[in-house]
């Protein structure tokens, strides 16, 4: 035992380090201001970094006996297999702890040695910066199950691959609100989805690989479920990816609508050049064409029917404050908490200096849409740089006042509009705006109040005076015809089937201007909506009726890749009984073939019932975790006398 303990103090010492360094370069990265001054936003580099990190943590521990060739001098020692397992679990978790607790320090490090912004740091911010790393936790303990799964390595990456687009999704759907993720609840929900995944690795430790042994004899029933579970889910993560290539070809095979002069038609793409315009043909609608031709200048607005789904599986770092354009980045922000957030820089002896405030207090926080500009000494505002000397103006819309920020006396003080003039918007002012005012000649920003604009003094607001140009003017009206134009109709989904819309589109005045049923109806159609609904028939029938009975009719659209839209919103019942019946026929012969194998009655049933509910994944681990020769059972024959004997001693 002191051997291993040995070993393992020189194996965490060489993780620590280089995780360490690692965290740190993308701290820094993600620069000092990002990460301790302001709150912590999206630290992408430290996020990916974090749990790279694990995961190559996790692997290593899994997989270094095996490397190093002493997996058999470990298994001789005199410890239960759990007893080393455990021992595993908890130098991984040593190092994860060991990198939450250098790799900030060493942040700081670096900016005492090559910044100036140390003084402004805020240690408060340990632990938004600890949720971001949470991560790694979670990292480390699926790598190290998956590791020590008693599968073949490339199913050992398949099912990695699965629980990182499941569960890191799923936990950042569990953190997050309206406008940002909790901190508490995202770090919480990696805390607890590392603790599953450790108790599950549990269930397999001392288990090895061996293709002539069945799973079900060796492992736990719940833990081969919960495998099998993960194994669905990764293939169904990418027969979804593949539906998706496969929906977005079937999409080109329609015609789109397109508008010529005044009225719409249906048109087919005849051919696409790159030199000069495109060219459609009209078609009918039964989609065949008619002859005429169109050129691709003259069609003015066009639509195509949008099958698929927008949104891809990722994984992203999480955002613990809703970014919002008001806030300038460089000096001055809102906090999630609505109090104002400076970073002044002192001009005189290069330090830096961080205020919080709110309306006149600590305690009152400001409006979520209020607007943050400092006021240097040359009367310019501006949101991306503060100085000790500026002035901090604080404007929120709907408000009848101001709020003015003196950093020498770290005072807030209230500055009424003039004439109890009320805040409309608060814009930033260029000089060829048509909103822009005379006698500024630098970009400025600008409060529009319900009677006239104002510009920001050292003391208040003073009045401005719109300036006029015919140019501007030409080319506001001409934006206001273009929005007008795209604005005259709308386009409507009558029937939001996936595979078969009905779009609709409709005037200004509420009359529909064209309808079309889309459906396949030539050849190339129809082979195109058979190679879509083919993926259907091998996903799992219980996904199949969940997505065709509880997702609504404009859901498909936006729905993950765990959803079909070919079945969802209640559409080709057909297809879900279809998807039942060839999973039933996978569910007999699997079932035969065990039988035939000599498994218990037992496995019969629970392979039988997974493969019906769980489709084609279930039945190829089926395959794999039940060997034909696992059930064998050496057919007894009689003993023989031993060829030794041994006097019996007088």
């Amino acid at each position: 035992m002191n051997a291993l303990l040995k070993r393992d103090l020189s194996f965490a010492a060489l993780f620590t380090l280089l995780g360490t360094i690692a965290i740190t370069i993308a701290l820094t990265q993600d620069q000092f201001r990002q990460v301790w001054v302001f709150e912590p936003t999206r630290l992408q580099a430290t996020f990916y970094t974090a749990w790279v990190a694990g995961l190559v943590l996790g692997a290593a521990v899994a997989l270094r006996d095996r490397l190093q060739g002493v997996g058999d001098y470990v298994r001789q020692r005199p410890l239960s297999p759990l007893r080393l397992h455990a021992g595993r679990l908890l130098l991984t978790a040593l190092v994860v702890v060991a990198w939450w607790v250098l790799a900030p320090l060493g942040s700081w490090l670096c900016e005492a040695i090559g910044g100036r912004l140390v003084s402004a740091g805020q240690p408060g911010r340990y632990w938004l910066l600890l949720a971001t790393m949470a991560p790694a936790a979670s990292a480390a303990a699926l790598a190290l199950l998956c590791a020590s799964l008693p599968v073949v390595w490339w199913m050992q990456a398949v099912l990695a691959t699965a629980l990182l687009f499941v569960g890191f999704p799923a936990c950042d759907a569990m953190a997050s609100t309206s406008n940002y993720d909790d901190p508490l609840a995202y770090a919480l929900a990696h805390f607890a989805f590392a603790a599953g995944l450790a108790a599950l690795s549990c269930a397999f430790a001392g288990v090895e690989r061996d293709p002539d042994r069945s799973w079900t004899r060796r492992v736990p029933r719940w833990a081969t479920a919960l495998v099998l579970a993960v194994g669905v889910a990764g293939g169904t993560l990418l027969l979804g990816l593949f539906t998706q290539g496969v929906l977005r070809s079937f999409a080109d095979a329609y015609p789109l609508i397109g508008r010529v002069g005044d009225r719409y038609e249906l048109l087919a793409l005849e051919a696409r050049s790159h030199s000069g315009p495109r060219r459609y043909r009209v078609v009918d609608a039964e989609h065949q064409p008619t002859g005429d031709l169109r050129s691709g200048e003259g069609v003015t607005d066009s639509y195509r029917p949008r099958i698929g789904w927008s949104r891809d599986p990722e994984i992203e770092p999480p955002n613990f404050r809703q970014a919002d354009w008001r806030s300038g980045w460089a000096a001055l922000r809102l906090d999630r908490h609505g109090f104002a957030n400076c970073l002044l820089h002192d001009t005189v002896d290069w330090t830096s200096r961080f205020f919080v405030f709110g309306r006149g207090d600590a305690t009152t926080p400001f409006d979520g849409r209020a607007h943050l500009v400092s006021l240097g000494t040359d009367g310019h505002a501006s949101r991306e740089v503060a100085t000790f000397q500026s002035i901090v103006w604080v404007a929120e819309p709907g408000a009848t006042e101001v709020f003015r920020f003196d950093p020498s006396t770290e005072q807030v003080r209230a500055v009424p509009l003039p004439g109890g003039d009320r805040i409309v918007d608060v814009v930033d002012q260029e000089q060829d705006d048509p909103r822009a005012v005379v006698g500024f000649t630098k970009p400025s920003t600008i409060v529009r109040g319900e009677r006239a604009a104002y510009a920001f003094a050292s003391d208040g607001l003073v009045p401005v005076v719109p300036a006029a140009s015919a140019a501007i003017e030409a080319r506001e009206a001409k934006r206001a015809a273009r929005r007008a134009q795209n604005t005259e109709v709308r386009r409507e989904t009558v029937v939001a089937d996936v595979l078969c819309p009905t779009i609709r589109v409709v005037g200004r005045d509420g009359t529909a201007l064209f309808e079309h049923a889309f459906a396949p109806r030539t050849t190339a159609e129809r082979l195109a909506y058979a190679v879509a609904v083919l993926p259907s028939l091998v996903r799992a029938p219980v996904l199949q009726v969940a997505a065709h009975v509880f997702v609504g009719e404009t859901s498909p659209t936006r729905a993950s890749p765990f959803v079909d839209p070919v079945v969802a919103g209640g559409y080709r019942t057909w297809l879900v009984f279809a998807g039942f019946l060839c999973n039933g026929v996978l569910a007999f012969f699997s079932r035969r073939r065990l039988q035939r194998a000599g498994a218990d009655a037992r496995t019969l049933r629970f392979w039988t019932v997974a493969v019906t509910l769980l489709g084609l994944v279930a039945a190829l681990l089926c395959e794999w975790f039940e060997p034909s020769r696992g059930w064998r059972v050496p057919a007894a024959g009689p003993k023989r006398a031993p060829r030794i004997r041994t006097a019996a001693v007088a």
